[in-house]
């Protein structure tokens, strides 16, 4: 069963360039975003605040479809608190996907879905906690090969070791230049 899933994937991956369409979105892309995030701790007192950071990845389209893959790393100033002790999201980094439709020829609308692992100190003790990111966004060009982009995502802070389960949400603005 692994090798013919295995050998499905690197089918579909080797013959990616014969269907893939040449349009804007194809290839490397580099770019930072940032805007206002939000965690809800089970059991505590959520806080909001600033969260941004930088993303690339690689993208391509067949006929209006979108697929990219996507790694970034964030940071936060989002402290929530749980039984009176602060919580703070140092920072963070994960891998995604998108995968999305074209609007016409100059914007895709798409959904994500992937891993992500924060570092967070509480009460002078570091640890890291792995989350699971979905959310929805959409990118439009802008002259010059670079582009615009917003997005909307929640990551499920899976509760490692001592701490706990948490909700973030945010919503980013982001500027990138396609290579």
């Amino acid at each position: 069963m692994k090798k013919t899933l295995f050998l499905a994937v690197a089918a579909a991956f080797l013959s990616a360039p014969a269907m893939a369409q040449d349009t804007a979105f194809d290839g490397l892309y580099l770019g930072l975003q940032g805007g206002y995030g939000q965690v809800s701790p089970d059991g505590g007192d959520k806080d909001s605040g600033f969260s941004g950071g930088a993303y690339g990845g690689y993208g391509v389209t067949f006929g209006k479809l979108y697929v990219a893959g996507e790694a970034s790393v964030d940071l936060s100033a989002v402290d929530p608190s749980v039984g009176g002790v602060d919580i703070e999201k140092e920072w963070g980094y994960g891998a995604s996907a998108r995968v999305g439709v074209l609007v016409g020829k100059k914007a895709v609308a798409y959904g994500i879905g992937g891993w992500e692992r924060g570092e967070f100190k509480a009460g002078g003790v570091s640890f890291s906690d792995d989350g699971w990111k979905s959310g929805a966004g959409f990118e439009t060009l802008l002259p010059n090969g670079l582009t615009a982009r917003t997005e909307f995502t929640y990551t499920s802070w899976g509760g490692s070791g001592s701490a706990p389960e948490a909700g973030e949400y945010r919503t980013t603005f982001g500027v990138g230049a396609r290579f």
